[in-house]
């Protein structure tokens, strides 16, 4: 080990396979619940993106996005806790980490941007489809008590769009791979996503692609240093609302749209919405119908090769992020239909439940702090 490398971290000695078996909450978190209404979160999570929500006029009756009132539940001991940036500063202290990374699609940046907002950041105005801007320092200061500690670094990338930069033929820039192998104060969490758009290229070639991201992952990440999350895909709902209508009156009284009650009402509504091959012609396009194959594709991978390797000396630590059971009830809050484009029916409005994937990332980042 060179001078330059930093130790290896605590929670690498716990393994993988361990922590993340099917009864764990690193396994199980954000899949058994129901979204409740709980304005005081709307409260005490807000943030202000003004580009982002400028249809948007706060009342003394609504005096948040309608979006944002709405909580993750867990049916099990599994809770998601709300995200802050002493916390995140306290966990990524304990775990070594001193480094973000956040990479992949339009989705992922929406991560990176709700991250930001979430611990006090907030950049201000619409920043989808940009590769990055360079590294963001994430002040930590003291935590209380007499603790203090070191501060962040976060930085992300969008790699989806391009076919000869992405995370499917193994490229990244050089700053975004320098980031993450140029740490010398301690270790990078990664989080990764391949991308919606992955799903027009079909399911055989999805197929044959897919081992180059993990080839990827185990050239950029630093076993028993860096831990990399990678987040699963999840498709949008066809015709969704509001339609033909300005994204405010989604806040008014008769235009209030409520998340799905269960995954089962989310199933039937998918299968009946996919099989109109006219009416959902591009989201068919884009492969939305794979999207629940890739998945489990991308996690049997992790879990033979990744998981059941985890004790050995030169296997990355890659842990998977399910995002997909609690954001598929989330029907409300997309941008919708917007100067008689096509509805967008992908893309959340921020704040909104976005915010939730960065909770639950933070929940399972609490999680392998106390394992260590």
């Amino acid at each position: 080990t060179s001078n330059n490398t930093p130790p290896t971290t605590r929670w690498n000695d716990v393994c993988p396979s361990q922590r993340q078996n099917p009864s764990s909450c690193l396994a199980r978190r954000g899949t058994s619940g129901k979204w409740v209404r709980d304005w005081d979160y709307a409260r005490r999570s807000h943030y202000n993106l003004s580009n982002l929500v400028s249809h948007y006029q706060p009342t003394p009756e609504y005096p948040f996005r309608w979006e944002t009132s709405w909580a993750w539940q867990a049916d099990d001991e599994c809770k998601v806790d709300d995200i802050s940036r002493l916390e995140l500063c306290r966990v990524c202290h304990e775990l070594n980490m001193t480094r973000i990374y956040i990479g992949g699609d339009s989705l992922n940046e929406l991560f990176y941007l709700s991250l930001l907002g979430l611990i006090g950041k907030p950049l201000i105005g619409p920043r989808l489809h940009h590769q990055h801007d360079g590294a963001i320092p994430i002040e930590c200061g003291n935590g209380g008590n007499g603790r203090s500690y070191p501060d962040l670094q976060l930085m992300s990338g969008r790699f989806d769009k391009d076919p000869h930069f992405s995370l499917l033929t193994g490229q990244l820039d050089s700053n975004s791979s320098g980031f993450i192998q140029n740490n010398t104060d301690g270790g990078t969490i990664i989080l990764l996503n391949t991308g919606v758009h992955f799903g027009s290229m079909g399911v055989d070639k999805f197929t044959a692609r897919i081992p180059e991201l993990f080839r990827w992952i185990r050239e950029i990440a630093r076993p028993g240093i860096d831990m990399v999350f990678v987040r699963n895909t999840v498709p949008g709902h066809p015709r969704c609302e509001p339609i033909n209508v300005p994204p405010s009156a989604s806040y008014e009284r008769g235009f209030q749209i409520r998340p799905m009650e269960s995954y089962s009402e989310w199933e039937t509504y998918f299968e009946l919405e996919m099989s109109n091959k006219t009416r959902n012609d591009v989201a068919i396009k884009h492969g939305w119908q794979h999207l629940q194959y890739f998945n489990e594709c991308m996690q049997r991978i992790i879990t033979n090769d990744f998981w059941a390797k985890c004790s050995s000396d030169d296997t990355p630590s890659v842990f998977w992020l399910n995002v997909f059971n609690m954001t598929v009830l989330r029907i409300d809050g997309h941008i919708g239909f917007q100067n008689g484009m096509f509805p967008d029916c992908l893309h959340y409005w921020a704040p909104g439940p976005i915010d939730w994937w960065v909770h639950l990332w933070f929940s399972n980042l609490k999680d392998l702090a106390t394992a260590s």
